[in-house]
């Protein structure tokens, strides 16, 4: 499981309450490099019909 800290839902509300992520494209590809817990991710899925690529390097983010 994972541990979520405070940093992370800080940067969870970022992406979903605040939209500062508002201006996301319809189509095409988005490619989240550093995608962490996958929150941006999850928003452009949801708000888009684009091919989204999320890429962590560091497993304990999964």
């Amino acid at each position: 499981m994972h541990d979520i800290s405070s940093s992370e839902i800080g940067m969870t509300r970022e992406v979903w309450e605040k939209n500062d992520y508002a201006t996301l494209p319809p189509t095409g590809n988005i490619i989240d490099i550093g995608a962490n817990i996958g929150a941006f991710s999850l928003l452009a899925a949801k708000k888009t019909k684009a091919h989204i690529f999320a890429l962590e390097p560091i497993p304990v983010n999964f």
